[in-house]
This record gives structure tokens, sequence and C-alpha cells, in this order.
């Protein structure tokens, strides 16, 4: 089921990556738009998202907190928190069935615009990843030798959760309260949403909820700016394998390395350009520790420094366009991507100035961290020409990407194929792009998507829940009354993020908050374009801070280091975030660009 699984959405990812490439050539270069373009993109997007269910399930890649993990009697424990979650999982796939079904009628008769086939074709994904989910859950069960406490769990589970969302007995804050629960008992975050929407949804009204749930998974993953998410996971994986990365660095030690902390400010240069193709923390730390983590060991710095200075460059993924936290946001908040990316640039270059200040200080004061200086030959170091001849194409991906963004003339998914074609295209004329190179990439981008637009699905059952309840009204006005000036609601709100981002990645807390700060954002009059920058200058904070801390150990990892004494090390460098997300919150004009 997983290879399936696998194979549908490589399909389906390759597929979607051509399509949008030959649309933004067609138009640009021939002058002629596909009459299907706008139909058979969101198709492909929704196949991908569910035909991935399967294999998310079965390699155990749905988010959850793992709060509970190495602790207690191991076999009772895990059992029980396991039970738990396969009960929510199959009461959410379950509920998807049903609705699929009850909704099939109305689907067959409306079509999609311009494939002129029925919108069943769409909403099918639904039913089919929903089922195979279901097949995977007890399929694991029995594979895994499951004890009888898991097997009754998770059947206990999965019937009080749908009985909870047929009787409608549940409702209002109390919902929300069961959501809590869900999410600290190790649901995956996806099922704990998208069933206690259901609950608020159906408000003991099953038949009519019925025909709901698959339409609003559907309407809440539909922006094309969505699929910038793939695209982009797509560009940093085929920058790593195919060796751009390292040419970049070598470029920029041989610019700065002889500065005192230049091979570091190396490091931080890097990371903000190669921010700049992927826009993702993860992806940058893991491909700029191969490359630098030795040279910045080798000038001096002991492995746990150069971890922590690893882990914190990283994190400009999160604050330079096309960061995918930033898309996930404008498009959830309904505000222009392009202007989410404008609003980030000063804040993201305070960081980067900030980070490359403490890497200065550092070499100033340990009197190390130099390279040898490049003997001149003709006038211009014969290193810096050498490596900049490599170095020069790869720095034109990320201007290709911004000058297309920010004139308007691609959306930020189009830029995203267009860069990745680009990237594609040196990497195949240095003869570095290879058949082994294609699986992985995709295999992360397509599981990485999955993982992100599953939850958002669910969201989209939540949100229409709070709507038709009331409950987000009343959310908002309890929280007006802790938070009803601007003062404080950044305290709320940053301390909310703050806690939030020790456990949840960016985009899932995110998805998970915005329902209720949203509205109390608009009534304290505060701008969504600066919210959405302080939520990602927030997050620098808690990725590199356990217990999630994913930057820190995946730098802790590649360095040789302990996670504990990289994490005594990144201090100077969460102080300085500490400092910008003051500002930021404080100055609005800081992301008036």
């Amino acid at each position: 089921m997983s290879g399936l699984s696998l194979a549908c959405q490589i399909v389906a990812l390759t597929a979607l990556a051509v399509l949008v490439f030959v649309a933004v050539f067609f138009r640009f270069v021939l002058n002629h738009s596909l009459v299907f373009e706008d139909a058979l993109i969101p198709l492909l997007f929704t196949w991908l998202i569910f035909a991935g269910i399967g294999r998310a399930v079965w390699t155990k890649k749905l988010l959850h907190l793992s709060l509970w993990s190495g602790s207690g009697n191991v076999t009772v424990k895990t059992a029980i928190i396991d039970g738990i979650g396969n009960g929510a999982t199959l009461a959410l796939f379950g509920l998807l069935i049903l609705s699929t079904v009850a909704s099939a009628s109305g689907y067959l008769i409306t079509t999609i615009p311009t494939l002129n086939v029925p919108m069943v074709f769409q909403s099918a994904a639904v039913g089919v990843g929903a089922t195979c989910g279901v097949v995977v859950v007890v399929s694991r069960l029995i594979s895994d030798k499951s004890t009888w406490v898991e097997y009754g769990v998770s059947a206990f589970t999965a019937g009080v959760l749908c009985w909870g969302v047929a009787s409608g007995l549940v409702g209002g804050a109390w919902t929300l309260l069961i959501l809590v629960g869900l999410v600290l008992l190790d649901v995956p975050v996806a099922a704990a949403i998208g069933v206690t929407g259901a609950m608020l949804v159906s408000s003991g009204n099953l038949a009519q909820a019925m025909s709901v749930f698959v339409g609003q998974e559907l309407n809440s993953i539909q922006d094309v700016a969505f699929i910038a998410l793939p695209l982009f996971m797509l560009l940093g994986g085929l920058v790593a394998k195919t060796g751009l990365a390292a040419d970049l660095g070598r470029f920029l030690t041989a610019v700065l390395g002889w500065i005192p902390g230049g091979v570091g400010l190396s490091c931080v240069a890097a990371a903000g350009i190669l921010a700049n193709m992927t826009g993702s923390p993860i992806a940058d730390t893991a491909t700029l520790g191969n490359v630098f983590l030795p040279e910045l060991i080798k000038s001096g710095y002991t492995r746990a420094e150069a971890g922590a200075l690893q882990a914190c460059a990283g994190l400009l993924g999160l604050v330079f366009p096309p960061a995918i936290v930033l898309i996930i946001w404008a498009t959830v908040v309904n505000v222009s991507v392009t202007a989410q990316f404008a609003a980030v640039l000063v804040p993201g270059a305070m960081l980067m100035v900030m980070m490359m200040a403490i890497v200065v200080l550092r070499g100033l004061l340990r009197g190390g961290s130099r390279v040898h200086r490049p003997q001149p030959v003709g006038g211009w170091p014969r290193e810096i020409v050498r490596a900049g001849g490599l170095a020069a194409p790869v720095v034109a991906i990320p201007v290709i990407l911004d000058v297309g963004i920010f004139s308007g003339v691609f959306a930020a998914y189009e830029a995203g194929a267009v860069a990745l074609v680009v990237a594609g295209g040196i990497g195949a004329a240095r003869g570095r792009v290879r058949l082994r190179h294609f699986v992985p990439v995709v295999t992360q981008a397509a599981d990485t998507t999955v993982l992100v637009m599953i939850i958002l699905a669910s969201v989209g059952i939540l949100q229409y829940g709070l709507f038709i309840s009331g409950v987000d009204r009343s959310a908002g006005h309890l929280l007006g009354l802790v938070a009803g000036s601007t003062l404080g609601f950044w305290v709320v709100v940053n301390l909310a993020f703050m806690i939030l981002h020790e456990f949840v990645e960016p985009i899932p807390a995110i998805l998970l908050l915005a329902p209720f700060v949203v509205p109390l954002a608009v009534t304290v009059h505060v701008g969504l374009l600066q919210l959405g920058v302080v939520i990602v200058v927030n997050s620098t904070i808690g990725l590199v801070l356990p217990p999630l801390g994913v930057n820190l150990y995946v730098a802790a990892e590649l360095a040789g280091a302990r996670s504990t004494d990289v994490l005594r090390r990144v201090w100077p460098y969460l102080l300085g975030s500490l400092g910008v997300l003051v500002l930021v919150s404080a100055l609005p004009a800081l992301t008036a660009l």
C-alpha cells in the first residue's frame, strides 16, 4: 500500500511540476494560455495530497506532539496512547468515506470547468485516500501484533468520537477542550482537528453534515498558491543533490573567509541566499550543514559552536521569500502572497545582520575562524574568480524568483516551477543530475506536502464548524477581554505562539491558532501582514529549543555534537531573535515595505 501510494504521489507531483512550467512557457513564450490549466492543476494537487494518506499513515508521518514517548510503563502506555491515536484517525477517515458517498450524487451532476468532467473525479480522491487510511491503520495493527488493549482502545475511541459527531451532545467550547485533549494525547493533529470540527459542523444533524465534510476539505486546499509548497521543496532538494549549494558555499568562503569569523559569515550569507530558493529552514540546515560544518570546525569552531551557528542560520529559511510558512499564512488569511513577502524583507535582513554581527564579534574576541587569504592574480584572487564562475548561475536562481514574484510576472508557484527548471538545467549542464537523485527528492517533497495539506484540509472542517456554531466569535470575545489593547494583543499572541512553537512546527501552529487570532487582530487594528511576520520571527525561537527543536537536532547530528551542548551555544542568536521580535511587534513600519 505504501509503495502504491508513493508511486501515485510521484506521478501526480511530476505531472504537476511539468504542467505548471508548460503553462508558464505557453503564456510568456508562445503568448497562448492553456485553457485547462486552472482546472487540471487543482485536480492533480488534490490527488497528490490524498493519494499520500496511505503512505503517511503507514510510515507514521502524520504530525503529532509525541509528548508521551519514553516514559512510564512502555507496553501499557504505548498501547493506550497508540490506540487513542488509531481510533481518532479511524473516526476521521470513516466520516470522510461516508461523506464521499453521501455527496457523490451532487458531484456527479457538477462538472469541473474547462475539463467538462464530473466533480466526482476530484471528490473521489478524498474517499480513496480515507479508505486507504483505514486499510493501513487496520493492517498496521495486525502486522505490529498489537495487544488487545490497543485493539480495544482503538475501537472504543473511534466509536465514542463518531457517536459524538452523530449525537451532537458535545458542542461549543467543550469541543475545543476535546481538541486540546486529543492533541495532548498524541493524536495526529489532522485527525484531532478534523473530528472536533466535524462535531461542530454536525450539531446533531449528521445527515446534513455528511454532505459538508468533503466540500470543506476540498475548499480549504484549492488555492493554487499552495502548489508552491512541493515545487520549492523540489527546488531545495535539487539544489542540494546536484552540489549547487556547495558551489555557493565555496564562493562565499573565498569572498568572506579572510574576515574574523569569515567562515561563519559565509555560512550565514549562504543560508540567506539558499533561503531565497527553498523557503524551508530544515532543508537549509541539512543542506548547508554538509557544506559548512567541516569548514567551521577546521577554522576554529568547536563542534557544538558550529552546530549552534548552523542551526540558527538555517532559520533564515523562515523569513525570506519564498518562505513556505508565509505562503501558507498569506493564503489562509487571504492576503497577497507578494505583499507578505515584501513585508518580511526588512525583518529578515535584520535577523541576518544580527547573526553576522554575532559571528564577527566572536571572531574578534576569539581571534580565530579565518581561512587563508587568496593570492591576487591579475588584480583578482584566483579562488574568487574560479568559485565565482561556478556560483554565478546559482545566485541567478533567487534573482529569477525575486524579480519574477515582485514584478508580478509570475505567481509564487510559477516562479518555483521556472526556478526548478533553471536549477535542473544548471545541474544537467554540469553532469550532476542523476536518476537516483529524482526519487528521494520527489518523495521528500510529496511527503512534506501531504503532512501539511492534510492538516489544512481538516482545518477547513474546523473553521466551518467554528463559524456556524459561533464558537469563533465567543472565543474572539473572550480573547478580546484578555488582550483588548494592541500591547495586550502582542503579549498574548507572542506568548501563545512561543509556547506552541515548543511543541508544534510553524505551519501546524499557524493552522491551529489562525482562526482565533485573526479576528482579534482585526478588532485591535493590527495588520495581518505584520502579524504574519511576527509569527514567523517568533517561530525562529521555537525551532531551536527543545522539546521540538528540529533545527537544533538536525544541526547537532550533522556536527557530531550533543544537542545539549549545542543548545548552550544558541542563546546569543536567540536573544537577537527576541530583540527583532520585540521591534517587529512594536514598529509596524518595519513590515510596511
